[in-house]
């Protein structure tokens, strides 16, 4: 078959020849017409291209959206009540005042300093204490450095680490949910907890003796750390009462239920 091939363009010749180029041309001509197809796919790769660009936008925006999200549970609280000395980042503060992620809480050996935040959260800053508050994009909190603090937490809205309000003194990290509950560092080797209502998950600072509570009416433990190595035991009701809880409660409007565990799923 080859053969026969060859034997017909050898006869056709000059002819063949021709109609040989005038294939040439037009395939020449089309490979060109491809090659700018090419191009034109080529200007289409960005296209393509851009889709995952495009996604990495949408991604972008997603993460902006996020961000707004975000920038929507990054708030700030508003001191409602200020007793004796009491100082936010070293200056006098007042009623009224906000206070903001990353701010530094500093009260007297009489001062007292209410925050609340998100309308249904209240937290007590106690006297001789130092408190660094976290109301920022990852989570919120407080970093309690030394002092004592009661907190009511009725409105946790989400961020990137869930609706979970954590405390961090030098011993013990509190995360805890929609709860009730007081926290007292003793000295920087010892830290009580109670949980007056509703759950809680606490471990030791060095992420160890981990425990989850629940309680409708105060449970306590305290944890101690010597020569590096934490102990926890339970404890009785101390440095608070139902009363002063009820008190807090009650200026954002909740009453406890010192029967059940007000628990947020």
């Amino acid at each position: 078959m080859y053969r026969k091939i060859r034997r017909r363009n050898h006869l056709v010749g000059p002819a063949f020849a021709v109609v040989l180029g005038a294939v040439a041309l037009t395939v020449l001509l089309a490979g060109c017409g491809q090659s700018s197809g090419g191009g034109k796919a080529s200007a289409a790769k960005p296209a393509v291209t851009s889709k995952p660009a495009g996604g990495q936008q949408a991604a972008g925006a997603a993460q902006g959206a996020s961000g707004q999200s975000v920038a929507a549970s990054t708030f700030t609280g508003t001191i409602e009540y200020v007793e004796g000395d009491v100082t936010v980042n070293g200056a006098a503060t007042e009623i009224g005042a906000q206070v903001k992620n990353g701010d530094t809480i500093t009260t007297g050996n009489s001062g007292v300093c209410d925050i609340v935040f998100l309308k249904r959260n209240i937290v007590q800053i106690q006297a001789d204490s130092i408190a660094v508050l976290n109301f920022g994009e990852i989570g919120r909190g407080i970093q309690l450095e030394s002092g004592a603090l009661a907190a009511v937490l009725k409105n946790l809205t989400p961020t990137k680490t869930g609706n979970r309000f954590q405390v961090d003194t030098p011993t013990i990290v509190a995360g805890v949910r929609g709860t009730t509950f007081y926290i007292k560092v003793l000295n920087i080797n010892s830290t009580y907890f109670c949980l007056c209502n509703g759950e809680v998950h606490l471990q030791d600072s060095a992420g160890g003796d981990k425990m989850a509570l629940e309680a409708a009416h105060h449970s306590a433990v305290e944890y101690n750390r010597e020569d590096g190595i934490f102990r926890v035991t339970k404890r009785p009701l101390l440095y608070h009462t139902d009363a002063e809880m009820q008190a807090l409660a009650s200026k954002i409007g909740y009453t406890i239920n010192w029967k059940k565990p007000d628990l947020v799923n």
